[in-house]
């Protein structure tokens, strides 16, 4: 009965509060290198967080070209809730290099200026849209919404799992320096099933990008 009592308490706090999880770049391109590790044209994936701003670096290959994409991103509008899922991304900047395989010293010197290596693949791999929407339209989930801007369908990839991992909550809860700042905490901690019936009821309220790390504000609903 108090454990029963210390869950209503403590569900009663978090819907009026929310509490923050950040989640660390580390584990978003571990997530990241899951999602495109059988992707035809990608070799390895990393992501940097800013300041509401992703860098994307791609390395890859395509036909004989091995390439190397960087892609900046300012991110205008993060939503995670029950009816939509998704990332809208604004393109800012681009640097791109690219190889040829067994070609000659100049061939590839040429190529390593972004101006350069853009209007060559283009010519080259008779592209119909310039290289970045090439390799973009080609992750499932990411579509052009206009000019320079891009929605990630985040429910349409392994994404959408980490962010609704149950673990993010519990750790938080765990180490919470003080639990009697949040009523009842500290007689559910004593017990793991009611410590998942209070984690269970989490959803995320909002989600931003800042520095190193994903930063998720998480409650209950009244």
């Amino acid at each position: 009965m108090a454990q029963e009592a210390a869950l209503q308490l403590a569900q009663n706090y978090f819907s009026k509060t929310t509490l923050t999880i950040s989640l660390p770049e580390s584990q978003l391109n571990k997530q990241l290198r899951q999602m495109t590790e059988q992707h035809r044209y990608f070799d390895n994936v990393n992501v940097r967080c800013g300041s509401d701003r992703l860098t994307v670096a791609i390395d890859g290959h395509y036909q004989r070209f091995i390439y190397t994409i960087g892609l900046d991103f300012d991110v205008l509008e993060c939503k995670v809730s029950h009816d939509e899922q998704f990332l809208l991304l604004r393109h800012v900047d681009t640097q791109l290099e690219a190889q040829l395989r067994q070609a000659k010293m100049l061939s590839n010197f040429a190529l390593r200026k972004s101006a350069h290596a853009t209007a060559f693949l283009i010519k080259r791999l008779s592209l119909m849209v310039d290289p970045v929407s090439f390799f973009m339209e080609r992750v499932a989930g990411i579509s052009k919404e206009g000019p320079h801007l891009w929605r990630v369908a985040l429910h349409k990839d392994l994404m959408i799992e980490l962010l609704h991992n149950r673990s993010w909550i519990i750790d938080k809860l765990l180490t919470v320096a003080d639990s009697t700042l949040v009523p009842g905490l500290s007689l559910l901690l004593d017990s793991e099933d009611m410590l998942l019936k209070l984690v269970n009821q989490f959803e995320i309220r909002s989600m931003r990008v800042l520095p190193s790390r994903l930063e998720l504000l998480v409650g209950i609903s009244s």
